[in-house]
């Protein structure tokens, strides 16, 4: 029996840079810097690993900013039957480390079919745009930091991670499995590739997939 499969993937995509910014940065000197409402805009995680022992707990703000739009256009694929562009969500958000590291995380709503979300991965893949929108949101994070920076200075080219969250409410009950989804789907949006993979590459990329309940599924590779 052929298992059901999912045709629609709704949810979101997360873009997230990380920097070098300083030697050290002391976060309870550049909360101050901040104001409550770019603290308060972020909902709290319920849940923290026991394992994420951190010397200071991270400082997390949310940054207003321009929305970028990432259309069909800019992703050079015109057989997808008219795909809506996607655009970044106005919040950014910032994410401050006392080891003077800062990431930088640009939320895009997603619903569509797995081509149009392949089109996508394909246009993040070395996104200029939102690179240099990243940079200039950490830019501006050191100068408003001051001296709560210890020898800041923005060094080398930022690390680059993708992440789809896909909503279970959208799988229309569907147990959401590497069949469901399908196998050459996940291996295209991990490999931030619009175009046909071959089965080795494919069979590669969705052999380890996790799961704990029976709402979830982790597939992870060194682009997304």
């Amino acid at each position: 029996m052929q298992p059901a499969s999912i045709d629609i993937l709704a949810g979101e995509c997360r873009v997230y840079f990380a920097f070098e910014v300083a030697f050290s940065i002391d976060l309870a000197r550049a909360a101050l810097r901040f104001p409550e409402s770019a603290r308060e805009a972020l909902p709290q995680s319920r849940r923290v690993p026991a394992d994420a022992d951190f010397a200071q707990k991270p400082l997390r703000i949310a940054l207003e900013r321009a929305v970028h739009e990432i259309g069909v256009h800019e992703i050079g694929v015109h057989e997808i039957g008219g795909a809506p562009p996607f655009s970044t969500a106005p919040l950014v958000e910032v994410t401050l480390y006392d080891f003077g590291a800062v990431s930088v995380s640009f939320r895009i709503p997603i619903g569509g079919s797995p081509a149009q979300l392949r089109a996508l991965a394909a246009a993040l893949w070395n996104n200029h745009a939102l690179a240099t929108a990243a940079r200039a949101c950490v830019e501006e994070v050191i100068a408003t930091l001051g001296e709560a920076a210890t020898r800041p200075e923005l060094r080398g080219v930022p690390e680059d991670y993708i992440v789809f969250v896909v909503d279970p409410a959208s799988t229309g009950g569907v147990a959401p499995s590497v069949e469901a989804f399908g196998a050459d789907n996940l291996a295209a949006l991990l490999q931030l590739e619009d175009q046909p993979l071959s089965a080795a590459e494919i069979a590669d990329a969705t052999a380890n997939a996790l799961a704990y309940g029976r709402r979830d599924l982790v597939l992870v590779d060194w682009a997304a």
